[in-house]
């Protein structure tokens, strides 16, 4: 017998086994791996103004490249907009919360309390699906009676679309002393820090700019959950 040939047939033997061994271990790796990544989610709800008259909003100029809409003058964090109806009467105008989902994983739970950490009165709006985090707050505006400590909204469904709302309100003729306050209007921020699940629309479509006020679609988001 060729102890030779035995060998070199057993060494081809085991290479082979070894490559078939190696081969199945990184198919099994790749198709965990994609699996996965196939089951990693992610939930967008889009949160629309809540001034249903609201359709300019002030210019501030403060985000070099943003929309000129978009301010903070709360905590830092805090992106806003100031929403006016385009015919100067903004007070006792309906306020409400208002999200969209394109079905029911896109839509998130809410609680509402009162602002907190300013002299204005109003509404904070804060998210409490599992996994999102974040707040809102709705200012300058008479809270409507029952929305503080609740936590229920409307829903609305058809396919491709779902959403969620609430009477918040009502914009103020005034505010306490001590609150920032210019004149009826709507005063919509969301907490935007990189610990929360909120995003701002930064870039939305610029237009009728004129005076102190551009043009705000109502039908435009103003801040995403994303989670």
């Amino acid at each position: 017998m060729d102890r030779s040939n035995l060998s070199s047939t057993f060494r081809q033997t085991m290479a082979a086994m070894a490559g078939i061994i190696v081969g199945a271990i990184f198919a099994f790796t790749l198709q965990a791996s994609t699996y996965q990544y196939a089951q990693a989610t992610s939930y967008t709800s889009n949160v629309m103004p809540g001034l249903s008259v609201g359709d300019v909003c002030y210019r501030w100029y403060q985000f070099s490249g943003w929309h000129q809409c978009w301010h903070d003058d709360e905590s830092g964090t805090r992106t806003a907009l100031d929403s006016n109806a385009a015919n100067g009467s903004d007070g006792n105008k309906p306020v409400s919360w208002k999200q969209w989902g394109s079905d029911w994983s896109n839509v998130v739970n809410v609680s509402f309390a009162n602002v907190t950490g300013t002299n204005c009165t109003g509404v904070k709006v804060v998210i409490t699906t599992s996994g999102a985090t974040g707040d809102f707050n709705y200012k300058h505006i008479v809270p409507a009676s029952g929305v503080i400590g609740s936590s229920w909204q409307n829903w609305f469904s058809v396919p491709g679309y779902v959403e969620g709302s609430r009477n918040l309100g009502a914009t103020d003729t005034s505010q306490p002393t001590g609150c920032d306050f210019t004149g009826s209007h709507l005063h919509q921020s969301g907490d935007t820090a990189a610990t929360t699940s909120i995003y701002t629309n930064k870039f939305a479509a610029q237009t009728g700019c004129s005076g102190v006020f551009c043009s705000w679609s109502l039908g435009t988001w103003v801040h995403q959950i994303k989670w």
